[in-house]
């Protein structure tokens, strides 16, 4: 470190070069003694943590890496009992840092490899720690520096807490390499941040996968930091999708890409991802660092033909520990099993595809859930906890089954597992329950919990009441998100703890409210961002941001009423409706949940769509004679033949047949890996075969010509495809496709045009911006589609020639039949509700949240 000359450091107007450094270095080894100590250290963005780490490491002593101090103080203080430090390194009540020696003569029993001591689900504060040597942490900075070509003039930032291994590996890989690191509390999600990174001309990002998240949300591009040349990624599994957009992101801009894995058993890294490579394996974790190697075993208790993924190189920890008893022991094993099943690729990478235990890594944070359950569980609830796509849901069932406590307690329930995990409010979903769901054998089913969690069968009910804001105003949006009560006119999004987990949440609940937010707004009071409101204008003319979704379908279901009726003469519409509803399928369906959860979600939404079609239909057989039974989703197997009143129907049963296959297929478990592998290939291979197929049996006249299931599938397999496209060039293909395919099977160009113009928009807008009166309107039309569709046909003929006008009364009657079913239905909700709380059986604070106007709208 001495024979180095360049800066170690930066913490705000102080630069600490390498001699600097290594001088206070050895001036901390010197206060620590020449006798081995255990030295707990709570980590922070400061140099003096930094310096009594690297002062135990260099000097022989055993760092305890901790998080800073949680207010229950519950796990950290087990640690503390547990391993017995002989000195501390901690923030005092004035701010300064004190190293503090807890007993003279140090209590000894250390193996003589042991350097640090790392949590293994440090969120819990968990005392069982990994025991890495120096050799563990040298070996794996200099695999890191290599594979990731880091020199002297590379600058990096502690954007991660280095209590955890990731934040800790690229402190290591940096000062390994003669590099800088600038202390930071900032994060991603603040503007200022971007600002230090240009002024310090950082060259090194890394990140979670919510950070990158975060970065989507605030429109990043890598060109924004000149200086920057490579970010990398780890801590839990990123969307492949995203990995790939970031990869092209940084490749425009000239940067690297890296995906990474690993795990504190390893001291931080295992495996990575060559940059060249995130654009067509985005799903995977690469190739084991320089100096490790990788294998599978077959796992007999997994998934049948799983394997778990097995590790060896001299990165290995020395082994666990529980207690100060375990530092004196030898090393355990030169191979780690890291609990996770795996699979090698065909192109020679790994790829991730379970874990074998219940370490969940929400956002990156290792949390024991078996633990979390023993630490909230007390003497009147029980507890149970499982992961989820947005942090973690915990449920509470109280013994005594007094559900008014449960209820009361609820939010302070939520509050412990913020302070035990370090998880945000936002990522967490406490609710009561009568009963905690068992397996016959009397264990908690936590498979069922998540299942019920992802079918949105669970009710948070850890939301306080805000005191003194009012509905809708910003201060009852951060009440409600960041869970904090009261808040006051003088509370902002920085000074409420806001982080860059919640950000995204915060900041989307902004926008919604108040339109486009100013930069730094996280900084802005409660009464300032409430003011954003009187500056634009409410009026009925003001503008605002329609859903572009909304928009097609509004604009396609009145081409298809002003068709029919004569008022307009553009076809396409109920085509270009086929089409997004393959693309809402994958937007809204294809998500992380199981097989059997995403399969029962869109056979759901083929059920609304099939009962709210039903109320109209049966009426339709029984009172008017033209309708024959075949009418209700049975034209293609009953007949009649073509031009009968029936075939007006044929889009819904095309519909209907077009979600049941593809639930059908995604059903099969072979089917549902190569969708979980293949995203974009999958859709693009079916859109091929219903192409092939269209062209091989379209009749050459009749409804057999664009109007059956068979010949018509292929729209829905392109939309499906197009939303799953990764990118532009793959976008652009499939519009390309469409076009070419459309080109031959459509009889008029304005369906091609139609058709390929509704999917562009689709695919390369979010919002479009309207007057707010117009996105009041198709927001309503679009939501009405359906009951638009099934009834405009009986609703016209009444009058007349006045073509214009039966046009606008059946959009207005569909939109008054269809707020009517929603009444209907909202009020049968809540009677149920009410009825199964009163109910011991359905008394469980659990039930179904279905929104019957978003499903029957994104199908």
């Amino acid at each position: 470190m001495s024979l180095r000359t360049g800066t170690a450091f930066v913490f705000e107007e102080e630069n600490i070069s390498y001699p600097e450094l290594s001088r206070r270095v050895k001036q901390r080894s010197k206060e620590l003694g020449t006798l081995r100590r255990v030295v707990l250290i709570e980590t922070a963005s400061h140099p003096e943590p930094l310096i009594t780490y690297l002062a135990c490491v260099t000097g022989g002593h055993v760092a305890l890496l901790v998080g800073a101090a949680s207010p229950l103080h519950a796990g950290y203080s087990e640690i503390e009992a547990e391993y017995r430090p002989d000195s501390t390194m901690r923030r005092n009540a004035t701010g300064s840092w004190d190293l503090t020696s807890n007993r003279e003569v140090p209590l000894g029993g250390l193996n003589s490899e042991l350097s640090v001591l790392l949590s293994t689900s440090g969120s819990t504060g968990s005392p069982k720690m990994v025991k890495l040597s120096y050799d563990n942490l040298e070996s794996n900075a200099q695999a890191i520096s290599q594979y990731l070509s880091l020199k002297t003039h590379d600058v990096t930032a502690t954007l991660l807490p280095w209590s955890y291994c990731y934040g800790l590996s690229v402190i290591n890989s940096h000062l390994a390499s003669g590099a800088k690191v600038v202390l930071t509390d900032l994060s991603v999600a603040d503007s200022c941040f971007w600002d230090l990174a240009v002024n310090t001309k950082i060259t090194n990002i890394s990140g979670v996968p919510y950070s990158f998240e975060v970065m989507e949300e605030k429109k990043f591009k890598p060109s924004q930091v000149p200086s920057l040349r490579l970010i990398t990624q780890a801590g839990g599994r990123m969307d492949p999708n995203a990995v790939v957009r970031f990869s092209e992101m940084c490749r425009e801009s000239g940067c690297d890409f890296y995906v990474m894995y690993g795990q504190s058993e390893a001291t931080a890294r295992i495996a990575y991802l060559e940059p060249a490579l995130a654009q067509t394996h985005p799903d995977c974790i690469g190739k084991p660092i320089p100096g490790g190697n990788l294998w599978l075993e077959p796992v007999s208790d997994g998934p049948a033909g799983s394997s778990e993924l097995v590790y060896s190189g001299p990165n290995v920890m020395i082994g666990y520990a529980f207690e100060r008893g375990d530092l004196a022991l030898e090393r355990q094993s030169e191979v780690l099993h890291t609990g996770d099943l795996a699979e090698l690729t065909d192109s020679g990478l790994f790829r991730i595809t379970g874990r074998m235990n219940r370490i969940a890594k929400p956002f990156g944070i290792r949390v024991d859930l078996d633990r979390l359950e023993r630490i909230l569980s007390n003497s009147r609830d029980e507890i149970a906890c499982v992961e989820t796509p947005y942090g973690l849901a915990i449920i509470a069932s109280p013994r005594d089954h007094d559900t008014d406590h449960a209820d009361k307690d609820i939010l302070a329930l939520a509050r412990n597992v913020e302070s035990a995990t370090g998880l945000p409010l936002s990522a967490i979903r406490a609710a009561s329950i009568r009963s905690i769901p068992r397996l016959k054998n009397g264990k908690v089913d936590h498979v069922k919990i998540q299942e019920m969690h992802q079918a949105n069968e669970i009710l948070a009910e850890n939301s306080p009441q805000p005191t003194q804001n009012k509905p809708g105003d910003a201060g009852e949006i951060l009440a409600r998100i960041l869970r904090k009560s009261p808040v006051s006119n003088e509370d902002s999004f920085v000074s409420l703890a806001g982080d860059s987990m919640s950000y995204v949440a915060v900041s989307a609940a902004l926008q919604d409210r108040f339109g486009a937010l100013p930069p730094g707004w996280q900084r802005l009071t409660v009464a300032e961002l409430n003011e954003l409101e009187r500056a634009p204008s409410r009026s009925f003319l003001s503008r605002t941001s329609l859903d572009v979704m909304a928009l097609l379908r509004t604009i396609a279901i009145v081409l298809i009423a002003g068709s029919h009726i004569g008022a307009i003469d553009i076809r396409g519409g109920a085509h270009l409706l086929l089409a997004l509803a393959g693309f809402s399928l994958a937007k809204f369906h294809l998500t992380e949940a199981n097989r059997h959860l995403r399969t029962r979600r869109i056979a759901t939404s083929a059920g609304r769509i099939i009962f709210i079609s039903l109320l109209w239909l049966v009426p339709l057989v029984i009172l008017n004679n033209s309708y024959g039974p075949s009418v209700m989703f049975g034209i293609n197997f009953f007949g009649p033949d073509g031009g009968a009143p029936e075939w007006r129907y044929w889009f819904l049963e095309a519909l209907i047949y077009a979600i049941a296959v593809t639930a059908a297929l995604l059903f099969l478990p072979p089917v549902d890996r190569l969708e979980r592998r293949w995203p974009f290939a999958l859709p693009v291979f079916l859109m091929v075969v219903a192409s092939l197929i269209s062209f091989l049996f379209a009749a050459p006249e009749g409804p057999g010509t664009m109007y059956t299931p068979l010949v018509a599938g292929w729209l829905f397999a392109a939309g499906w495809a197009l939303q799953r496209a990764p990118d532009t060039a793959r976008r652009l293909l499939i519009l390309v496709a469409v076009l070419g395919v459309g080109y031959f099977f459509f009889n008029r160009p304005d369906r091609v045009a139609i058709v390929v113009g509704g999917l562009a928009l689709a695919a390369f807008l979010m919002w479009v911006p309207v007057p707010r009166v117009v996105a009041m309107a198709a927001t309503r039309v679009a939501g009405a589609s359906l009951v638009i569709y099934v009834s405009h046909y009986q609703i016209y003929p009444l009058l007349g020639d006045y073509k214009w006008v039966a046009l606008v009364v059946s959009l207005v009657a569909g939109v008054a039949m269809w707020t009517c079913l929603e009444m209907l239905l909202r009020q049968i909700s809540r009677q149920r509700d009410r009825l199964s709380k009163l109910s011991p059986s359905g008394s469980n604070r659990f039930h179904t949240a279905f929104s019957v106007r978003r499903n029957a709208s994104h199908s």
